[in-house]
């Protein structure tokens, strides 16, 4: 492969690259490989053309939805540009047009022969136009920059949405049923407890619940799985789901209205359904309260955080890892879990271990 159509590769494919480089965050160590998978069934060029063409597309309109700030494309521009590079068949004009998208996605600026002469410089083995601490110098600057404009956005679309938050909350804490605590969470209970003695939990337990997590125009973002009710620690989630179910005897049924402010903020995980500012929406079942964690319980390591390139998944509440039938499963969890493992780990070690 010629230089030119490396170097586009290397920008066409990074998210496809580190997937394949390391395990997702959080998996079991693997034992032994897995056995061959079988040889899929013969398709005819006309179909695998067709297949091959639906997974990029796929795949490149998911990376695109998931960039901060992304704007959907105008589709008739966006055929006319991947028409043009395709029908060229010229690996050097689409990396041109490759180098010249990112430019213009970043809203860069330019001059074009100063561009193509120090490129043509380093690919002709000439000496660089720019030494290496340029380079690192004028990138750093770059991507201080795109950060500042980033968060700017951020702050902007954190704004909005708060706005909205706060009309929708406005109304609805005169809804019928509605209860407002001081910090503000609106909760109601859709289904009390069936115990009159039924033992409510503290901030310090864990606790199984069922769950379903919203927006509030009804986009479901995270939910536990049908049968299979998710067992945390309130010291590890969010501060209106920690609030909220400690209000919660066990066997209720109770829906969450959190604010921003007791929720994400304006800092949710990159790429995922929450956005800067918003309000969340939660159903709860609170099943039972779980017995303690042993001290020094293993957690998923890295658990949550997306890879680089890959679309992060905002999840609440985290999940630990738990011996089930003999066998550790992996469950989702937080930085902030992991972090309070660990530390009660050192506690334990040290036989200073406090609640």
């Amino acid at each position: 492969m010629s230089k030119p159509a490396l170097l586009c590769a290397a920008l066409l494919w990074p998210a496809a690259f580190v997937s394949a480089q390391n395990p997702a965050p959080g998996a079991p160590p693997t034992a032994a490989p897995a056995a061959p998978a079988a040889a899929a069934a013969p398709v005819s060029p006309e179909e695998a053309k067709k297949n091959l063409s639906q997974a990029l597309g796929t795949y490149f309109a998911t990376r695109q939805k998931s960039l901060p700030g992304a704007e959907a494309p105008e589709l008739e521009l966006f055929q006319k540009g991947v028409s043009d590079v395709l029908k060229s068949g010229n690996k050097s004009y689409a990396l041109g047009a490759q180098l010249a998208s990112q430019l213009v996605h970043d809203s860069l600026e330019v001059t074009i022969d100063d561009l193509v002469a120090a490129f043509a410089a380093v690919m002709q083995g000439k000496e660089p136009l720019a030494s290496p601490q340029q380079v690192n110098d004028e990138i750093q600057k770059l991507q201080a920059g795109l950060r500042q404009k980033q968060q700017a956005a951020a702050q902007k679309e954190a704004a909005a949405n708060e706005a909205i938050g706060s009309e929708f909350l406005a109304k609805n804490r005169s809804a019928e049923g509605v209860q407002v605590t001081e910090s503000g969470l609106q909760y109601k209970v859709i289904e009390p407890a069936k115990a009159a003695d039924a033992k409510r939990p503290t901030a310090d337990d864990s606790v199984v619940c069922h769950y379903r997590g919203t927006l509030l125009d009804g986009t479901e973002f995270d939910k536990s799985p049908e049968n299979e009710p998710r067992t945390f620690g309130l010291r590890g989630v969010i501060k209106g789901w920690t609030e909220g179910i400690t209000l919660m005897p066990v066997g209720s049924k109770y829906r969450f209205w959190i604010p921003a402010a007791l929720a994400y903020g304006a800092n949710p995980r990159p790429g995922g359904a929450i956005k800067p500012g918003q309000t969340l929406v939660f159903d709860v079942e609170l099943v039972s309260i779980a017995p303690p964690a042993p001290a020094g319980a293993a957690v998923a390591p890295g658990a949550g955080r997306p890879l680089q390139g890959e679309k992060a998944v905002a999840t609440t509440p985290p999940i630990a890892v738990e011996m089930k039938d003999g066998k550790p499963v992996v469950r989702q969890v937080t930085p902030e879990q992991e972090a309070e493992a660990i530390r009660k780990a050192k506690q334990a070690d040290q036989g200073k271990e406090k609640p």
